[in-house]
């Protein structure tokens, strides 16, 4: 079994909301902006109210959070993230068909930061991140389509904010191999 903290985000960054099924697994790094090091900073820079050029609250709350010696849970698998745009986003065809009927991509998403400042994501990061996803896709047996990036859900998100194409493809590789331990 993977070995995981659980500091729960707070307040207005908690949904309160059921989720209805576990459709995909969203992959985020964390944001440029952010210069948090730690988890505990991170955890600190979600639960600080934030709101945009319009004035509206924003909010974002993954799952889970992962540095390269730490697995933080910070929301109930049981419930809605806010990690991958609301209702009125530019989803993609992708993120329309793992929806169905739901109005948000959040409703059917488990969401998973992984912490990376600058450049491409450590390897570390991944690595501690491996072991978790693959036990993910297991519980809610989840194909290689339903691993994402935020911009294979929503359109307007810029794809080098992630992980370049190779690195991706490179972890994915990793968390299918016909080898897997859970």
């Amino acid at each position: 079994m993977v070995a995981i903290d659980t500091q729960y985000l707070g307040g207005y960054n908690r949904s309160g909301r059921t989720i209805a099924c576990v459709k995909a697994l969203v992959i985020h790094r964390s944001l440029p902006y952010s210069t948090a090091k730690s988890i505990d900073d991170r955890l600190r820079f979600m639960n600080e109210r934030r709101y945009n050029a319009e004035r509206q609250l924003i909010r974002y709350a993954p799952h889970y959070v992962i540095n390269e010696t730490t697995i933080m849970q910070t929301l109930p698998e049981t419930e809605t993230g806010y990690h991958v745009g609301a209702a009125f986003y530019n989803y993609t065809p992708l993120a329309r068909q793992l929806m169905g009927n739901e109005k948000s991509a959040n409703n059917v998403t488990l969401g998973i930061e992984l912490c990376a400042t600058e450049g491409p994501i450590p390897q570390k990061v991944l690595q501690k991140a491996l072991p978790l996803v693959q036990h993910l896709i297991h519980q809610y047996q989840l194909q290689r389509h339903q691993i994402v990036r935020p911009f294979e859900m929503v359109k307007q998100i810029d794809p080098d904010l992630i992980m370049d194409a190779l690195q991706w493809k490179a972890f994915l590789d990793t968390v299918y191999l016909p080898e897997r331990v859970y």
